[in-house]
């Protein structure tokens, strides 16, 4: 391809270069024979960057879908991944290839699947751009969330998630509170596993609906085969504020929580083909300034992408969502980190 034989010449002397690429993998995040400016590679490199690439004998433009020491993971945009290729390949990159600033919303930083790696999950989350919010689940994981995000300048959530529900005493509200947490939860109905007696996720539902009114906090919400219950409580209660986690339903559940004016969060649900491809069709209707992102980990890995799911991999819920919404990836990061900003008060990027 004669834009590959031009942008190589002018790299590999250093000099920046201005290119039409066609015939390459990132359609959609670069428009096929879309003037690009490449400028040469001095890193760092980090998950979500777009790079000029050394590949079988030619050089193609890819995502950066991982970094492990002098090698990294490429792919495309559309959850392709291509293979492992050594840091030396990479000649440049696009001059806009920095990724946008996110936020995920929801993640298990307190699983004890970090534990040994914590210090680069952290920094691997730090190069993707990526802001956390970590999930509190009962009141010692609540504990270890908040102490999480005081040591690394993260937010956390304090709550009692349902299966715990069974555990929950009075007491636990002001425990909750006096961490204070960026939102309620995660909290709510969980009817699909019952883990706990269903009067007693309703019970530690309904004092917590109460804490967040009393608090002003905004629900990080979980709702599983219990949408009746939770429309019913949440047309009761009025939250201000509530966002509906790793949302899966279908158009009518979504059409009620937005109607109650909820947020929607949504999870790499979206990028499994099997479980969440309605998703693809829903996601467009959830307006700008009520949708945010997040990943769920250390669960809900998107394809291509290590078992273990991690802050790092929120870029590849974006590309979804983006794609689905038809919108460039970089306008979805702007409105949903503009829109989780907002709603859990966080300091702005």
């Amino acid at each position: 391809m004669s834009w590959v034989r031009e942008a190589l010449n002018a790299l590999e002397l250093g000099r920046d270069v201005e290119v039409r690429p066609r015939g390459h993998s990132m359609r959609g995040r670069i428009a096929d024979n879309e003037l690009v400016r490449l400028t040469p590679f001095k890193g760092p490199v980090r998950p979500g960057d777009v790079v000029l690439v050394r590949w079988k004998g030619s050089a193609l433009l890819h995502l950066v879908l991982e970094v492990e020491d002098d090698r990294l993971l490429i792919g495309n945009n559309r959850g392709g991944v291509n293979g492992w290729a050594p840091i030396s390949d990479v000649v440049g990159r696009p001059a806009m290839s920095s990724p946008p600033h996110l936020v995920d919303i929801g993640v298990n930083l307190a699983h004890r699947s970090f534990e040994p790696d914590l210090d680069s999950v952290l920094a691997r989350a730090r190069d993707a751009n990526v802001m956390m919010v970590i999930t509190g689940t009962d009141v010692p994981g609540s504990r270890k969330a908040a102490w999480l995000a005081q040591q690394h300048g993260l937010y956390a959530t304090a709550g009692i998630h349902p299966h715990h529900a069974k555990d929950y005493a009075p007491r636990h509200l002001a425990e909750l509170k006096a961490l204070k947490p960026v939102a309620i939860g995660e909290c709510g109905l969980d009817f699909n596993r019952n883990f706990s007696p269903r009067d007693a996720q309703l019970t530690c539902f309904e004092a917590q609906l109460g804490l967040a009114a009393e608090t002003g906090l905004p629900l990080f919400l979980h709702e599983r085969d219990a949408f009746d219950d939770m429309k019913r409580l949440l047309e009761e209660h009025r939250p201000e504020r509530a966002v509906v986690h790793c949302f899966t339903g279908g158009a009518a559940q979504l059409d009620a929580y937005l109607e109650l004016g909820v947020h929607i969060g949504i999870t790499g649900w979206i990028c499994d083909a099997r479980r969440g491809s309605h998703l693809l069709e829903l996601v467009p209707h959830i307006p700008p300034g009520r949708l945010m992102l997040e990943t769920d980990a250390p669960f809900l890995s998107p394809p291509g992408v290590p078992r273990r799911n991690e802050p790092a991999f929120l870029p590849k819920v974006l590309e979804a969502v983006a794609r689905a919404r038809g919108e460039p990836p970089e306008a979805t990061a702007r409105h949903t980190t503009e829109t989780a900003t907002a709603f859990f008060r966080l300091a702005k990027p």
